[in-house]
This record gives C-alpha cells, structure tokens and sequence, in this order.
C-alpha cells in the first residue's frame, strides 16, 4: 500500500519551478535565434544564382556562431550532462518552428532555402517540463517571453504527472485559463487529485473547485486541504459524493476551524453519521467567513440537535442544506430551536425528511421569532392537512419569510385553498411565492389567486393541473375508478339486449363453412354489430376464446364458452322494477363474470 501522500514540504513544486525558470530562459534565447535565422532565410532567398555557393558556406559559419551565443546567454553549458543536440529547422515557407527540433549526428545544409543550424545543450531535455510541447506560432515578431501563469500551471501539472505516474486530465488542461475549475464525474483518485494540487498551491487565477463525485477519499482530501492552507483566493470547494465518511467529516472540521477564505463548502453524499455532524457543528461555531454549507443526502439524523446549537452560536451562516438525511422530530426541534435565535441564515433546506405535525409545530414556532430567513423548503415532510395547519397557525406573525416550498407533500386541493385564505387573511405576512407543483387545484383556487394579485402583485403559486369545476374534481379525488369488465360479459349483455345469437355473428364471417374465423374478422363482426368495446379488450376477447393459440377462433370454442355463462349467470330482473331491477342485473352480471373468471381458472388447474 502506498504511503500517505503530503504537500507540507512542497519540495515537489519547488523542484518542478526551477526547471520552469530554465525552460522559460531556454525559449527566450531559442526564440531571439529564430530571428537572426529569419533574417539569413531572407538574404538566402535574395542572393544572385552565381554566388549561392559561397552564400550557402557563409550562411553555415553565420549559423554557428549565433549557436554559440545562445549557448553563452543562456547557460546550457553549465547543466553538467550531454543529452545530445538540438535542430532547428528553418522553412522556406514558415519563420520559425520548434516542432522541427529532433537529435542529429552532424550539421547539413541541403539547399539555400532548408538552412539547418546546430544547437548543442547538455541536459536541457531534462530540464524542459513538457517533452511534447510544440511552439508552432507563426508569428512575425515572436515576443521575448509567452509563457504566462497559465503556461506555468499546465506545466507544473504535467510535470507532476509525470513525477507521480499518472495520465493528465485533458479536462483540467482545457481549464487551466478559466476561474473555475470542474473535475467532477472524472472518476478521479488520490494521485491525479494530487498532482491537481501541486499545480493550485500558489494559484492566483482560480476561485472555484469542483472535484464532486471522484473517488479521491480522505487521503485524497488531506492533499487538498494542505493546498488550501496555502492558497486563499479559493473560497468555492465541492467534494460532494467523494466517499469521505468519518475521517473526512473530521478533516473538513479542521479545515473550517483553520481556513479562513472559504465561503462554499458542499460536501453532500459522504455518509456522515450523527458523531460527524456533532465534529462539523462545533467547528461552525466558530468559523467566521462560510457563507454555504451542504450536507444534503447523509444520515445526520438525530445530529440535527448539535447543528441547531450551533446555528444559535453561528453569525455568517447564510444558506444550509440538510436535505435527505432522515431527520425526525427530535432532530428537526433541535434544528428549530437554533433557527429561533439565529440572525444570519437567509436559506434553509429541510426537504425529504419526516418532520410530520410535530416537525412542522416545531419549525412554525421557531419561523414566528426568527427575522432573517427568507426561503424555507420543506417538500415531502409528511406535511398533511393537521400538519399544514399547525405550520402555518405558528407563523403567522412572521414577516420576513418570502418563499415557502411545499411539493410532494399530502395536500389536497382543498390544503392548497386553505393556505391561500390563510395568507389572504393575513396580509402582514410577505410570502410571495409558494409551490406545491403536484397538488391538483380547483377552479375556485384559480380564481383566489387572481383577487390576491389585485393587492399583492408579485404573489405567485406554482401548482398542477387546474380542474375548472368543483364536481370534477371531486370525481377525480374522491370517486373510485370503476374496474373494467370482463369483455365476453359486455358481448353476451349486448347479444341479449337486442334478442341477437352469438352464432350469427361468428357465420356472418366464416365465409368458407369450415366452421373458424380469424381474430381479425371477430373483431371486425363485434365492431360492425356495434358492441361497445375497446381495442385492448377487444384483443383479450379473442385470445380468451382462442385457448388452443392457433391463431383462430373454433365455433366449438365460441359456443362452449356461451353455454357455462348461461349456466352461471341467474338474471333475476323481474323481481325489481325501474333502477331497482337494473341493479339487480348489474349484480348478477358482475357476479357472472367472477364466477366465469373462477370457471376458467379452474379448468385451467385441471390441465
């Protein structure tokens, strides 16, 4: 197993930026040579066709003295190691190009125009941070110097790529100019993040670190914070669903009592448990610049106490997100008494916990003394009618809450009327906006909203389908579906009703007298004797009646199956008269189907 990776002696970096300083040193003379050597191209090109011989051997001595003084300015001399040499090739058709550079043996001069001038260096290969670096810029007069802080960034992360043995993240090399740099989903581990650190240790450009959703665990967190506590112009961190478990939640305690520019942390997904939320509740307590903290999806649960104590004690705290983290009513009270005396949060995530009416009394009475909190979310808490009521009853002097979320939650159209009467009733309260985005609403709470907009303009509800009439929704809510019928039922109820036989719809088909039909013929002969069914239980008619799964429906088979519902089935219409004798025999036909239904079964266990 490898060690512990550690950044405290930085020794990795320092070595990386002293062979940065030879590299830029080396450009700087390469590129002052490449002038001179453009320079000689125009008078090679210039020169009469007589005396291109004696041109070409003055071109080669002019050549080499300029080595020599690149050699001198330079200083490769002095690296002590022969690596071997460098040429340059000069182009006719482009100034200067490095990508040309490659080992040879000895000087050659192939034609005026192809002028290849010898540079010898001892060890500047090693020294050069990116062996694949190509300098292909056709520049007319190239500058002194192009390497910038960016340059220096993606050398230094390729160097210590290297040092590490990793691959290079093509995503952090096309971010190494942005303010922001996102890594997540990069299936990233401890090295790789590593060898990111050396590169931000003493980045000024970069604000923002997204490394969610990589494996880089604790020992990869250890190298981040030890960059961190050099590096303090980044104040955005997200190491979200990074496995960081116990030893992590205790690492960002440590970072957060001793880092005093991070503003954003989210560190969502990482399984912390009750003890770790209690680490993190202390060190907010005393952290004085975080602005954000996100612990959605962990198991806090009953955790939510110590975090609501130090919500009491914490004054900089503005946005908190404990999302899916199975809070119950005696986490959710503790989080309610520190909202209480809190003075500084702006946004609160409670969604998807069980809060239930208890949950909901508890974070009512804190909201009725709390002045600060603009936006409360509380989507599926178990919120119900009771539940809502008691919310809203305790918070009704509340004069600062703007946004109240309220989705998924077991409120029925007549909860989403309740709670628009109630803010109507209470105008002091300055919720402008609430969404339960799932509740079905009625027509009458359509027009509700319209009067509030009369004397507050900016309320808005964010709601779901609107039914226009108030029976309609009742038989949406409140009326069961009716189950559907057995379809040889509604065949046989509509062959009795208008005194046909079942025979003459199946011969007006069988063409032939070979006593079949095709599936599509019966259900083109039931459509046109106008039986009012439907193409699926059309469908599960004819492959009832095809038992044997030929293809075809048998007269043997079509009568059989009419003569055991004329055994099962005992219409007793006569015994009632009007609606009471068509119940009768709506009775009697629902008990022909179950009894058909459990005839079929049988005979099928019996096979």
């Amino acid at each position: 197993m490898d060690p512990p990776l550690d950044l405290s002696d930085l020794e990795l970096r320092k070595s990386i930026l002293a062979r940065q300083d030879q590299l830029q040193d080396y450009r700087k003379t390469t590129e002052e040579s490449g002038g001179n050597i453009h320079l000689l191209r125009q008078q090679s090109c210039s020169a009469p066709p007589g005396g291109r011989q004696n041109f070409r051997r003055l071109t080669i001595d002019r050549s080499r003295t300029i080595s020599r003084q690149c050699k001198a300015r330079s200083g490769v001399t002095s690296l002590g190691r022969s690596c071997g040499n460098i040429a340059v090739n000069v182009n006719a058709s482009r100034p200067f190009e490095k990508s040309s550079c490659r080992p040879v043996s000895s000087a050659s001069c192939e034609h005026p125009a192809n002028v290849r001038t010898i540079i010898s260096r001892d060890s500047l290969t090693a020294a050069c941070l990116d062996d694949d670096y190509v300098d292909s810029d056709p520049d007319e007069n190239p500058s002194p110097c192009k390497t910038s802080l960016d340059d220096e960034r993606r050398h230094v992360y390729l160097a210590a790529c290297r040092r590490l043995n990793v691959v290079p993240s093509s995503t952090y090399l096309r971010c190494v100019r942005s303010k922001v740099v996102r890594l997540n989903h990069q299936g990233l581990t401890v090295r790789p993040v590593k060898a990111v650190c050396v590169s931000l240790v003493e980045e000024l450009a970069v604000t923002e670190l997204d490394l969610a959703n990589n494996d880089i665990g604790d020992a990869g967190l250890r190298c981040i914070i030890d960059m961190l506590h050099h590096n303090s112009i980044i104040h955005v961190l997200d190491v979200s669903n990074t496995n960081l478990h116990t030893r992590g939640a205790a690492m960002l305690s440590s970072l957060l009592l001793d880092n005093d520019s991070l503003q954003v942390l989210k560190a969502a997904g990482n399984r912390f448990k009750e003890e770790d939320a209690a680490q993190i509740a202390e060190a907010l307590t005393k952290n004085t610049t975080l602005r954000s903290l996100d612990l959605s999806h962990n198991e806090i649960r009953d955790g939510g106490c110590r975090l609501g104590k130090c919500l009491g004690l914490n004054s900089t705290l503005e946005t908190l997100n404990l999302s899916w983290n199975h809070l119950r009513s005696a986490g959710v009270a503790g989080m309610a008494a520190g909202i209480k005396v809190n003075s500084a949060l702006r946004t609160l995530d409670l969604s998807w916990n069980g809060l239930g009416t208890e949950g909901a009394r508890s974070v009512g009475r804190a909201l009725r003394d709390n002045v600060t909190l603009e936006e409360l979310a509380l989507n599926s808490c178990r919120i119900g009618q009771q539940a809502l009521g008691e919310l809203l009853g305790q918070m009704k002097t509340n004069t600062t809450l703007k946004t109240l979320k309220l989705s998924s939650n077991p409120i029925t159209h007549q909860g989403a009327l309740y709670l628009v009467e109630f803010l109507r009733d209470h105008p002091s309260m300055e919720i402008n906006l609430v969404e339960i985005s799932d509740v079905v609403v009625s027509g009458e709470f359509s027009r509700l909203i319209d009067s509030m907009r009369c004397f507050r303009p900016t309320f808005r509800v964010v709601h779901g389908d609107v039914l226009r009439s108030k029976d309609a929704v009742l038989r949406e809510l409140q009326v069961p579906r009716v189950k559907v019928r057995d379809p040889f039922v509604v065949l046989m109820e509509h062959v009795d009703s208008r005194d046909m036989r079942l025979v003459d719809l199946f011969t007006a088909h069988d063409s032939d007298n070979k006593g079949v039909v095709s599936h599509q013929d019966f259900i083109r002969a039931i459509k046109e004797a106008g039986v009012n069914i439907g193409k699926k239980q059309a469908r599960q008619l004819v492959d009832m009646l095809d038992k044997d799964c030929s293809g075809e429906i048998d007269f043997v088979e079509l009568i059989d199956r009419e003569n055991k519902y004329r055994k099962l089935r005992e219409v007793r219409v006569t015994s009632g008269h009007g609606s009471q004798g068509i119940m009768t025999a709506m009775a009697s036909g629902k008990a022909a189907s179950n009894q058909l239904h459990q005839a079929d079964t049988n005979e099928n266990h019996r096979q």
